[in-house]
């Protein structure tokens, strides 16, 4: 193997500036956009529910049945990429679509048993995949991890929702 080979991630981080922390952090974040993206193609966790229809499950699992505009604002995308990603869903039958009893025009989505069980399944291999990698990691780094990982995704999509294209 060739000594550049070796390099991966690591030969990136010698070019950070410790001391500017807005370059350590830019830094960081190319490296693990970079981490996740080959982490992502080398999983088998989305073999059965991809990783955009498993955040649906999730969202609707704590809305509870909406309708697709509901789903695109929590989502906080675009309604047809959401009618896309639930008409893929409900082919896979891990969606049921429902007449709103309020507006019979408007559709209720809601999870079904089956995608429930397939959304249990992958946030269970996701949570034994991050357990793996913060093992040496007590649970208060955790919290702080998980803490700030919220804080950073609020300002990210704060940052989406107001930047005019």
């Amino acid at each position: 193997m060739t000594q550049e080979a070796n390099l991966g991630p690591r030969a990136v981080r010698p070019t950070a500036d410790t001391d500017d922390a807005l370059d350590l952090v830019e830094t960081e974040m190319a490296v693990l956009a970079r981490t996740l993206e080959r982490l992502h193609r080398r999983s088998e966790i989305y073999r059965d529910l991809d990783r955009a229809s498993y955040l649906i499950a999730r969202t609707l699992e704590t809305t509870g049945p909406v309708s697709i505009n509901g789903l695109a604002n929590a989502l906080g995308l675009d309604a047809t990429t959401v009618t896309r990603q639930v008409a893929t869903m409900e082919q896979a039958r891990l969606i049921v679509r429902r007449a709103d009893p309020n507006d019979g025009r408007v559709s209720m989505i809601s999870l079904s048993q089956h995608g429930r069980r397939l959304m249990r399944a992958v946030q269970l291999a996701r949570k034994e995949r991050i357990a793996t990698l913060l093992r040496d990691w007590t649970d208060d780094e955790r919290r702080d991890l998980g803490r700030l990982l919220a804080r950073f995704n609020e300002e990210l999509t704060r940052d989406v929702i107001t930047r005019v294209p």
